[in-house]
């Protein structure tokens, strides 16, 4: 009994020590396993905060080292993490959609669509992306230099301002094509009317003009058009001789017209020196005398008196200025004294233009219009077929009969 109890005790302590060994090992299991959970966990949730990012999910949120935790019940634990792969999910279909999206958008523009399947390979996508940027920058330069070479024929056709940003605007391309369409219309119309203008004149020269042949047509209708103007220049030249001839014939004309203006000029002064000496040395002759006795001057006799200068000659416009203004004081000796008589000097009335009006050969160099009167000066107009180079400044101005006829009576002694 005492060696079964020895055995016993010997078994007992065996099971114990086993026991205990066996304990120890599953403690440091459960360590192990507690930490794993810990790392899980930990991964889990890391995960879920990188799904998060630019994705509008919030599984971080939901799965929280707390919610994660080994003391959590299965059944909670299985709906977080379901949470978990319903987002993981979700965003990769998101990630297949816009592969799917790139690949046919890229397609519609002729970007080279090999190996679809590519985008969503990690290891392949990088490389894939990198290919269709490099298509699709080469399909915009192309469509640049295109849009560049479509501009430049804008600009040919004469609608310029445009450029390669400012036609991509939506609208931009349309309103811009129909300017181009507008101005080639017109054109168009310009060259048809071009073309009609050159069949008119190939008909007055006698030259068909064949719009098919467009070049060697107007350089036929050039020529004929030269042969026919230099045939017009010589017409012009034996015109032109004709008119000198004329023109010399009217000067010389003109010349005798002048020298009888001034023969006229020269008996009026002559006839105005007798009156003057009839006046002093016989007073009571005529009634025209009895005027200047009782200062009832002749309003002839007063005009016949006004002498004047030409200040400028403007010979582009024709106009001559003369020192004659609004009033002009007539002085003349009556009796033993000299009396002075106001002439109003009047627009619209011609006078002449006199040069050397003062010695034995004065010469009549023009007739001018006053249009103008001032206080100081006054502006006319050279008449007729006179020549304003004749006229200089200095030259003399006064009133002939022929003058004063214009809007005078004659008084009595002319009369007669």
């Amino acid at each position: 009994m005492k060696i079964v109890n020895r055995i016993l005790c010997i078994f007992v302590f065996i099971a114990a020590a086993a026991t205990a060994v066996f304990a120890f090992l599953l403690f440091q299991k459960r360590e192990q396993m507690l930490k794993g959970w810990s790392m899980m966990s930990s991964a889990i949730q890391k995960t879920a905060a990188a799904l998060d990012v630019n994705s509008g999910t919030k599984l971080a949120a939901d799965l929280t080292p707390g919610k994660l935790s080994h003391k959590q019940s299965l059944d909670n634990l299985q709906k977080d993490l379901d949470k978990l792969v319903a987002g993981s999910k979700a965003i990769i279909k998101q990630r297949d959609d816009l592969a799917d999206t790139l690949i046919a958008a890229v397609a519609k523009v002729e970007v080279s669509t090999e190996n679809p399947k590519a985008l969503k390979d990690l290891a392949q996508t990088s490389a894939k992306q990198q290919a269709i940027l490099r298509s699709t920058q080469q399909i915009r330069e192309r469509n640049d230099r295109f849009l560049a070479s479509y501009i430049a024929t804008g600009t040919n056709v004469g609608v310029k301002g445009q450029s390669i940003s400012g036609i991509k605007r939506s609208g931009a391309a349309a309103a811009y094509e129909q300017k181009i369409k507008n101005e080639i219309a017109l054109k168009e119309a310009r060259i048809r009317t071009c073309q009609a203008e050159l069949a008119a004149i190939g008909s007055q020269v006698n030259v068909r003009f064949d719009k098919n042949q467009y070049a060697s047509s107007a350089a036929k209708i050039r020529s004929a058009v030269v042969k026919q103007r230099q045939s017009f220049s010589k017409l012009e030249s034996e015109k032109n001789a004709a008119q000198r001839q004329a023109k010399s014939a009217e000067a010389r004309l003109k010349q005798v017209n002048l020298e009888n203006a001034a023969c006229k000029v020269k008996i009026q002064s002559l006839n105005t020196e007798m009156t003057r000496r009839e006046r002093k040395y016989n007073p009571n002759k005529n009634q025209i005398i009895d005027d200047y006795i009782h200062d009832r001057t002749p309003l002839r006799t007063l005009y016949s008196k006004i002498r004047g200068k030409v200040l400028k000659v403007d010979r582009e416009w024709g106009i001559v200025v003369i020192n004659i203004g609004r009033k002009y004081n007539v002085r003349r000796p009556v009796e033993d004294k000299v009396l002075e008589d106001i002439v109003k000097f009047l627009k619209d009335r011609n006078m002449t233009v006199v040069r050397n009006a003062s010695s034995k050969t004065p010469k009549a160099i023009g007739k001018i219009q006053i249009n103008n009167v001032l206080d100081s000066y006054s502006v006319g107009n050279i008449l007729g077929k006179w020549q304003i180079t004749d006229v200089q400044e200095g030259d003399d101005v006064l009133f002939t009969d022929e003058d004063l006829d214009g809007f005078l009576p004659k008084d009595k002694k002319s009369a007669k």
